[in-house]
């Protein structure tokens, strides 16, 4: 009877949250990127991230690669989460991008344009404390007491995105992007328990909550889980304000945002109310100790605990992104302080802000930069980036864990590089 129920309720948390497996998962922040405000660019990127809380490298390995997770490492990770504020957070994200960028001013004498594609995917959660015990250790801890199952929030999605629009002199981009969602899955648990008494004769399980998501049998290259249009922008504004920003030598921070717009879902999306509440007693308990082995048997206790869809069209607000950073100069002193923040909105991906030093070459061909991270998927890192100058092309590597790559005790790992090749030198605006 113990194991089984267990069982019952990731039946439940599975058919309530269907995700996809989210692949290398990164973070652009233009850490070391040039302000170049003639040249006409073509530039590459990919970067990928993921991260945890509680879930550390070893365990991370053993879920994607299998294993067996003994008891002591079960301790260890639940032990993590008494330590936080009891909320587990893991994800990861992946972005491949490329940019092609005139600034040569020649609409109305004034504004380049700019060309962007991009693929993309995000997928996280945040989960209880209790729920992460009770995946772990089955529900043996709670008898007598009460495992409570929320917050938890889930989110995964992927998208192809198409982007342009007008470029001033690389001082102030504004545009438009249409995306296209081949998955795209939100889920939350606000309020869910599960008690068990000492006498075991009676289990009473609560869940309320919400689920969206993609019919996947009616997804195809031609019908995908939906699409959505957004806007872009991006603004260069000097520290000072008597300061010109024409000049590239003057101190200076960018704010920008993505794909600030709405979602519009194919007519096959599913949309789930949850509002469980359902109590196992007498005959029913002796069921399940009974079939214990053969659980989908048990037809109108899962028929009860499986919520109804709502199939149709939805529309709603993007899962867009705001951003800031401060890049260093090109003209500046050859150690400069670097900052930034990220927020993506949907994502369980925590405001995640950095703070750091960049190192310039004397003859200014290459850039290294260290700095902290706090935030995101998890809560503190240690970064490192490195761009060297070939003349007409730039390359850059960057991971935001490097003790990722040390030691499977990390609790995350990313990686990116990018490549960006001037085309030519346009006319100064």
């Amino acid at each position: 009877m113990k194991r089984i129920i267990p069982v019952i309720v990731f039946v439940f948390f599975l058919m309530l949250y269907r995700s996809g497996n989210a692949q290398n998962l990164g973070f652009d922040a233009k850490k070391n990127q040039e302000w170049d405000t003639t040249s006409i660019t073509l530039s590459m990127s990919s970067f990928g991230h993921y991260g945890s809380t509680f879930l550390d490298g070893k365990m991370v390995e053993i879920f994607r690669f299998g294993g067996l997770i003994d008891d002591p490492l079960k301790q260890e990770t639940i032990n993590r989460l008494n330590k936080g504020n009891q909320l587990g957070i893991a994800g990861g994200e992946y972005r491949s991008t490329w940019e092609f960028q005139d600034p040569t001013p020649r609409l109305h004498n004034k504004y380049g344009y700019y060309l962007t594609g991009e693929v993309g995917g995000l997928s996280g959660a945040f989960l209880a404390k209790d729920l992460v015990s009770f995946i772990l250790n089955g529900n043996a801890q709670y008898v007598g007491d009460t495992a409570f199952f929320a917050p938890t929030e889930m989110v995964n999605y992927a998208y192809q995105k198409f982007g342009f629009g007008i470029n001033q002199s690389n001082r102030l981009k504004i545009g438009l992007s249409i995306l296209n969602f081949s998955n795209y899955g939100f889920g939350r648990i606000e309020n869910g328990y599960l008690a068990v008494p000492d006498s075991f004769d009676q289990l009473t399980l609560v869940l309320r909550g919400s689920y969206v998501s993609r019919d996947s049998a009616m997804v195809s290259f031609f019908n995908r889980a939906g699409v959505g249009l957004g806007l872009d922008m991006e603004v260069r504004i000097p520290l000072h304000p008597s300061d010109s920003i024409l000049d590239q030598k003057t101190p200076h921070f960018v704010v920008g945002f993505k794909n600030l717009g709405a979602y519009f879902s194919n007519k096959h999306t599913h949309s789930y109310d949850v509002r469980t509440n359902y109590t196992f007693e007498g005959f029913e308990v002796n069921n399940l100790q009974q079939f214990e082995s053969s659980l989908f048997t048990l037809n109108n206790t899962i028929d009860s605990l499986r919520p109804i869809a709502e199939i149709g069209r939805r529309t709603e607000l993007l899962p867009f992104e705001l951003y800031f950073f401060m890049p260093s100069l090109s003209e500046g002193k050859r150690v400069q302080p670097i900052a930034g923040f990220r927020y993506v909105n949907r994502s369980v991906l925590r405001a995640l802000g950095y703070i750091g030093a960049e190192w310039r070459s004397r003859e200014g061909k290459m850039l290294i930069s260290s700095y902290l991270t706090a935030g995101g998927f998890t809560r503190f890192q240690w970064g490192l980036s490195f761009r060297h100058d070939f003349g007409a092309v730039q390359l850059g590597l960057v991971t935001n864990n490097v003790l990722g790559w040390m030691t499977k005790e990390a609790y995350g790992k990313s990686f990116g590089i990018s490549l960006n090749y001037k085309l030519s030198c346009g006319v100064k605006g």
